[in-house]
């Protein structure tokens, strides 16, 4: 068996070892983070999508006159929303500025909207809501 000259060039087994024992642990340091960062992506990406879900469904809501739709369902691609009313204060005679009555008999409502996404509820809100109907048309020419 021949001895190893003294100006012999490489690695030794034992820093093999060691260099790869700290790309582990470095490795291993990597992965958890991405892993966290990934997990904190996602659950952003769902808050964002349920904040555009909402959006969508308030959006809707300003266009409902729940006096006479006080519930329904309006589909938009794989979102749907839905809505229920129910009558917090109940119809009385509008008025007019100067306290005459007015075309319209108006009430209050709460309006609970949800939307879903593929069948899995994604959001759900109450908005108070006005809701009228013409009792008494406006005659623009009252001398006919």
């Amino acid at each position: 068996m021949r001895a190893r000259p003294n100006n012999a060039t490489g690695f030794s087994l034992l820093e093999a070892i060691v260099a790869l024992t700290l790309l582990a642990m470095a490795a291993a340091a990597l992965y958890g983070w991405l892993s966290v960062s990934i997990g904190g992506l996602r659950r952003a990406e769902a808050a964002h999508l349920e904040t555009r879900d909402s959006r969508s469904a308030l959006a809707i809501a300003r266009t409902l006159n729940p006096s006479r739709q006080p519930s329904g369902r309006i589909e938009i691609g794989d979102l749907a929303i839905e809505w229920e009313s129910i009558e917090v204060v109940p119809q009385k005679v509008g008025r007019t500025p100067t306290g005459m009555p007015s075309a319209f008999d108006v009430a209050l409502f709460d309006v609970t909207l949800r939307t879903f996404r593929s069948t899995s509820e994604t959001s759900v809100q109450t908005v108070r809501k006005a809701g009228w109907v013409v009792t008494r048309p406006f005659d623009a020419d009252p001398q006919n």
